[in-house]
Formats: C-alpha cells, structure tokens, sequence
C-alpha cells in the first residue's frame, strides 16, 4: 500500500492485487462445494410466502438481535479510517500491512471454538470476543504513537473478531431450529439473507461515517491539525469499543442457547413422528 498508493493507478494494481485470487477462491466453493438441504422434514414440500416470513420477523426475537448486533458491529468497525490512522498518527501507511498480519496469530484460537462451546456455549463465547475487541480498541486509543502498543491493542481486537466472524452462523441455525419448534419454517436462507443485508447496511453507512467524522473534525491532507487526529483517533479506535459494548448489551438478552436442549430434542420428536406418518401413508396407499 505505501509503495502503491502515491502512483498513478496504483490502488487499481492494488484491489486487482487482492480481488483476483479472491474472485478464484469464491469461484472454486461454488464449483466444488455441493450444497445439501434436508433438514425441514415436516413443511420441505410446502411454499414459504411473504407473510410467512413477516410472520418469523415478528415472532423470532432471536432473529432481531443477530441482525443488530450484526448491523452496530459492522457500523462501528468498517468506517474505513485506517490509512488515515497510520499516515498521520505513525507517519507510515506501510505499518498498517504490518499490523494487519499480526492478526493472523490470533487464527490458531479457531480450533479453540468447538471446546469451548461444549464448555460453555455460543453466546457465552461472544460475550468473551467482545469484550476483547473493547479492551484492545481502548488499548489502542491510548497507545497514541506506540507502535508496538498499538499492534498489542490490535491483536486483542484480532482475537476479539473471531468468535463473532465464525459463530454467527451457528446463531442463525439455531433461530431457525427455534422457529421449527414454534411450528414455523426453518427459514435458514430468510435469517441468513436478512442477517447479510443487515451487513452490507452497516457497513455502508459506516464508510459514509468515516467521511463525515473527516468532514467534522475539518481533516485537510495539507495542513492537519490536532483536532483532526484526535477525530480520526476516535473513529478508529473508540467507535468500534463503542459498538463492541452495543453488542454485549445484545448478547445479554440472547437465552436462546439455554433453551437449544429441549428445542433439539422436540424437534427430533417431531420429524421422526412425522417421517413415521409418511411412511404409514405410503404403507396404506400400497
């Protein structure tokens, strides 16, 4: 980035850079990944409408708190004001690469996941990760001009990313598990579109954010004053602290964990029931 972004069409070589092989990648999972559902025995024949989506909307809290905790996550922590941090904090776009890569430390932390649910559970693994990313956001607001400081900070939000990034998905399962037990369709793809485009707002609006922050504190590349850094401090560092903690509140009103046992187990019930009367049915039909 700092070799490229002072060359004419030099972050055109830079997105090309990191977009194609992540276009190959995403190519490569639609091809070689085959997608199998047959989870909703019961209603898998039966059209799912708009009402019956609206109707899982007003039903389904659990629905609402992942697409809020989704929304206020994105929007605090996409605003987009890295490059700014590190030109006119440290006097170097370059450190940014170099902090980004001490994240992948914080990877090995995955294999960790599936324990640590069985110990404790989804939510109480979210509320560890955000709390994390509010100390190491806070860490680096008050590193100022450490460097060294900032990359602790910053790795502590890295570890802090990680259950969020990778055990949303087992929130959405389990909202729709939920709705299957409260005799409504599964609607995986609903809750994992709505969830999607709770993302994509946030994170739109957040890059909006970012400009308005520059806008407010009056940043000029030209002649930057301290209040100008300050705001692009603020914005770096303490707004995501800010949404990690909406997020805790979030997580505070999401019991649904407690409750998967006897969901799980109803369900159960309830398809083998029904797979029975289908093949009684058939039975008599013959």
């Amino acid at each position: 980035v700092e070799r490229y972004s002072s060359v004419h069409g030099g972050w055109s070589r830079i997105i090309l850079t990191l977009g194609i092989p992540v276009l190959i990648i995403g190519i490569m999972r639609f091809v070689f990944i085959e997608e199998k559902y047959d989870l909703d025995i019961v209603q898998k024949t039966e059209t799912i409408r708009l009402k019956d989506m609206l109707h899982m909307l007003r039903k389904n809290k659990y629905v609402w708190i992942i697409v809020i905790m989704t929304f206020i996550t994105q929007l605090g922590s996409q605003v987009g004001l890295g490059t700014y941090y590190f030109q006119e904090v440290f006097g170097s776009i370059g450190l940014q690469s170099l902090t980004s890569a001490v994240t992948i430390l914080a990877l090995p932390l995955v294999f960790v996941f599936p324990k640590s649910i069985k110990k404790w559970n989804v939510r109480d693994v979210m509320l560890v990760g955000s709390i994390c990313s509010v100390v190491g956001s806070v860490v680096c607001f008050i590193s100022n001009t450490n460097v060294a400081m900032y990359m602790a900070g910053w790795l502590i939000v890295g570890i802090g990313s990680l259950p969020g990034t990778y055990l949303i998905k087992l929130m959405i399962f389990d909202s729709a598990s939920y709705n299957e037990w409260k005799k409504m369709h599964r609607m995986e793809g609903t809750i994992g579109a709505v969830q999607g485009f709770a993302k994509r707002v946030g994170g739109a609006l957040a890059a909006a954010l970012g400009g308005l922050i520059l806008m407010a504190v009056g940043y000029d590349a030209e002649a930057v004053t301290e209040t100008a850094v300050m705001g692009i401090r603020v914005g770096q560092t303490l707004l995501p602290a800010f949404s990690s903690i909406i997020a805790i509140i979030c997580l505070l009103f999401y019991d649904l964990d407690h409750k998967m046992p006897q969901i799980n187990a109803d369900n159960e019930k309830a398809r083998k029931e029904a797979l029975e009367a289908q093949n009684s049915a058939k039975t008599s039909e013959n």
